[in-house]
């Protein structure tokens, strides 16, 4: 009976695969596969170390009970890829995302079943276990339940607001904004049901000093660490956009059609657009998403001024002393960030027979280190008029607060744009 019904399982899954989602892409396959063993090692884990099972029904019981989470969650995480996959595909026809949405429905119906089942039926078996055990068992079922149904909708969520989005023509701005909220709700969501399941698992029975319980805490280490991030990261969210709305202004509605332009980050026409101190115009939307990442003009990658947030791509760590370091920058949560320090001579900007060379010191927590870079100042081959009318229009189009004719004189000087780029950007070139 028991290979029957995993036959039957397996016939289903093959049948559901041709239907909705067709052959699998690698990644999905990699995903499938990662999941399922990680849900074989932990619940194994849970069998024989938190419920430790005595009896061959119980063991079997609880693998059946299992065995239908794990086709609930395997079928969550490949709808959850499949939606990713399909959202930055424009021309998907639109049975695709109703066959992925269905599909979505389905688990949630099927874990609204498994509950009722747990609810009602005393966890689907009697045993000589005692009530206070079999509350327990009910709660972990249960949880499991509430844990599958949360991450299929977080998915619906988000589907119906990229369908709700591609039905309209214009450009939704608060897009990106719904979608922050409802992933940092459902996320927290989630990771909260997850984090309060095994911490009831550690503390329901005497499984402390044994191999289950080591297991368990590192697992409630994981999930509090990636809480403590998802938080610190609103936080950093928060600062960035009261930042953005007070040091960048929105742009008049003239500003916007004299650009005659489009937002650099999304490629779509602005009709609403914040201006930045370099002259350079996106979408708000965007234009948060960015500074969350990074703190440079998308366009001319020109420093911004962004007070109080975290620069997430620099290494960072917590120490206890050594604030009054004037090479190191403290932000308002503790976070201590090391400062490097960049020196560049840029010898044929004097004279051709001149080299040039950089130094660069680093400080980390082994001391500081300095590497220098030279570079001959040998003459190069000078471009054309027609090669420097081509280059000067290039960075002007970066730069269009820097006169052309300064540019010019630059180019002529470096004979490349990356160079005069560099050089306008650490402010090597005067600007009247």
């Amino acid at each position: 009976a028991v290979n029957a019904t995993y036959c039957l399982l397996a016939i289903i899954v093959q049948i559901i695969q041709k239907i909705v989602f067709g052959k699998l892409r690698s990644i999905e396959y990699q995903h499938m596969r990662d999941k399922f063993w990680n849900f074989v090692f932990y619940k194994f884990i849970f069998i024989f170390g938190v419920m430790n099972v005595q009896s061959l029904n119980e063991v079997l019981v609880w693998m059946s009970w299992f065995t239908c989470i794990a086709f609930l969650l395997l079928l969550t995480k490949l709808c959850k890829d499949r939606f990713e996959y399909l959202s930055f595909s424009p021309n998907t026809p639109m049975y695709y995302h109703w066959k992925v949405l269905g599909l979505l429905v389905f688990i949630i119906s099927c874990c609204l079943l498994l509950t009722v089942s747990c609810l009602t039926s005393s966890l689907m078996f009697h045993t000589s276990r005692t009530s206070y055990s079999d509350m327990h068992s009910m709660t972990f079922m249960l949880a499991e339940c509430v844990i599958v149904t949360t991450k299929a909708l977080h998915v619906i969520m988000r589907y119906g607001i990229h369908l709700y989005d591609i039905q309209h023509e214009d450009l939704w701005e608060r897009k990106a904004t719904l979608v922050y909220h409802v992933d940092l709700f459902m996320e927290l969501l989630t990771l909260s049901t997850n984090f309060l399941h095994h911490l009831h698992m550690l503390f329901s029975g005497n499984i402390w000093l044994s191999m289950a319980s080591l297991v368990i805490c590192m697992q409630l280490r994981y999930i509090f660490s990636e809480i403590q991030k998802r938080l610190l990261r609103h936080k950093n969210y928060r600062r960035v956009v009261a930042n953005m709305e007070a040091q960048f202004p929105q742009a008049s509605r003239e500003e916007i059609e004299a650009q005659e332009d489009q937002c650099a980050i999304c490629w779509e026409p602005m009709e609403n657009a914040r201006k930045l101190p370099c002259g350079h115009f996106f979408h708000s939307a965007c234009l948060r998403s960015w500074l969350e990442q990074d703190t440079t003009c998308p366009t001319c990658r020109k420093q911004l001024d962004i007070r109080n947030t975290i620069r997430r791509d620099r290494p960072a760590r917590l120490v206890p002393d050594g604030l009054n370091d004037p090479s190191k920058q403290v932000t308002s949560f503790g976070v201590v960030q090391h400062r490097n320090h960049f020196w560049h001579f840029d010898g044929p900007r004097f004279a051709s027979w001149l080299p040039s060379f950089s130094v660069e010191v680093t400080r980390s927590p082994h001391g500081a280190q300095a590497m220098v870079t030279t570079t001959t100042g040998m003459p190069t081959n000078q471009p054309s008029n027609s090669q420097l009318d081509t280059m000067v229009r290039e960075v002007h189009d970066i730069f269009p607060q820097v006169p052309l004719q300064v540019i010019r004189n630059d180019l002529q000087i470096t004979g490349s744009v990356e160079a005069t780029t560099d050089n306008i950007l650490e402010g090597h070139v005067t600007i009247p």
